[in-house]
């Protein structure tokens, strides 16, 4: 029993270690945070932007929907819209469009 206890490295040093550890983790999280930081993502979050261009799916009445960065939209515009038509994006009313002809 004796040998296996002195084979063990004391607490402190294993603290140390785990700390030292953790600290180095940290620190690499650090760096690859700030070395992201400029960078634009991907994916978009929110509502496609004014002056966006969109697809007409669908369309009857003045509503339907609309293809936008490969995301389908609802609607709203002029009722002489019709699917196949290239629209404009005038301004985004929570998860509606306001589209007008291209």
């Amino acid at each position: 029993m004796e040998a296996l206890a002195s084979a063990m490295p004391p607490l402190q040093t294993v603290i140390a270690l785990l700390a030292g550890g953790a600290g180095a983790a940290l620190a690499l999280k650090l760096v690859w945070g700030v070395s992201q930081w400029g960078r634009k993502s991907p994916h978009r979050i929110g509502a496609p932007t004014n002056g966006a261009l969109a697809h007409i799916a669908e369309w009857a009445g003045g509503e339907g929907l609309v293809f936008v960065d490969g995301e389908q939209w609802r609607a709203t515009g002029p009722a002489s819209l019709t699917p196949g038509d290239d629209v404009k994006i005038v301004r985004a009313a929570g998860l509606t469009l306001e589209v007008r002809k291209k």
